[in-house]
């Protein structure tokens, strides 16, 4: 009886410890999504608005390895104070976890911002851009793709600069912020 006892608490404590309880970033999208104090927008990769005819075959696979974009934003006003700093010390928690590798960091004395990825240093799967301003609000992006390579993104973020995107599209989608 005791050993059926040790057991049970030896599957039971195994079971505890395998399962991660942490909030993921895709957990917290999904619940303040519904959260009036965001705005929650999904973009698909094709906003990029880049013409594919005029990229060389690596940018073209780098870009098709794109699925989506999911944006969060929430903005700050003197209310939303106390909500703006618990937020803010959520995120910071989060994306301390290890599997949180950090490309860049960027401060100012009004603002913050990270560039982090999760995967693996030669095949990436998100990447995630945060940032924050003081008496403005916050920001996470999570670029979604399949096993997006950190080179090959160097390389393409040369291409944005000639971006064309629909600015009433994206008017409306950061309205929110402005």
């Amino acid at each position: 009886m005791k050993n059926s006892k040790l057991f049970f608490l030896g599957i039971a404590l195994l079971l505890f410890v395998a399962c991660d309880s942490g909030l993921s970033l895709q957990q917290y999208f999904v619940e303040k999504s519904e959260d009036p104090n965001f705005l929650s927008v999904d973009l698909p990769s094709s906003i990029l608005g880049l013409n594919k005819s005029e990229l060389t075959e690596e940018d073209k696979k780098t870009y098709d390895s794109f699925r989506k974009l999911n944006v969060l934003m929430f903005k700050y006003s003197a209310e939303k104070q106390l909500v703006f700093r618990d937020e803010k010390s959520v995120l910071k928690k989060l994306f301390s976890q290890p599997k949180f590798n950090t490309l860049m960091t960027l401060s100012d004395k009004d603002m913050n911002a990270k560039i982090m990825y999760l995967g693996d240093d030669d095949a990436i799967d998100e990447v995630i851009v945060y940032g924050d301003m003081k008496n403005t609000g916050f920001l996470v992006i999570r670029v979604l793709g399949d096993d997006m390579n950190p080179e090959q993104l160097a390389s393409f973020a040369s291409h944005l600069k000639n971006m064309k995107f629909d600015a009433k599209e994206l008017k409306d989608s950061f309205s929110f912020l402005l």
